[in-house]
């Protein structure tokens, strides 16, 4: 009995929040500055060789397509102010969700988005291997 006890108190621990590496929350904190102030060199350090990005709506790009997006301007963020953030660690790998309010320039403006993001530890860095958002569904009665 007492072993089940120890194994379910384990597997709970297991499972709990912790917090990320402090290196892995500079670079995070870079690479979301980098996207507002379109800094592309900074980008090409923090994307991992084989980056995806699942934006919710359209055909997955690739870290080469992302960055050109964001060199050509037609891809500008104004604002990204990420909430509710939650990490989940597992080695070297740290999974992020949250939601986050982004202002882009152009005709889109304004949106939420879940995002999930997957940062991996590679040859000692802290770098962006995926992150894919889905549209927050706005509550009924709002405008």
């Amino acid at each position: 009995m007492f072993r089940a006890i120890g194994l379910a108190l384990l597997a709970s621990l297991a499972h709990a929040q912790v917090s990320p590496p402090k290196e892995m929350l500079a670079v995070e904190s870079e690479f979301w500055g980098a996207l507002v102030k379109a800094d592309t060199d900074a980008m090409s350090r923090i994307l991992t060789e084989d980056f995806l990005r699942t934006p919710p709506g359209s055909q997955a790009t690739d870290k080469t397509t992302y960055i050109e997006l964001v060199r050509s301007g037609r891809l500008k963020y104004i604002s990204i102010d990420r909430k509710d953030v939650r990490y989940q660690v597992y080695g070297d790998t740290v999974v992020e969700n949250c939601t986050a309010p982004i202002r882009t320039a152009g005709g889109t403006g304004l949106i939420e988005l879940r995002l999930l993001s997957v940062w991996v530890r590679q040859s000692g860095r802290w770098m962006l291997a995926a992150i894919q958002g889905t549209d927050v569904p706005r509550q009924r009665g709002a405008r």
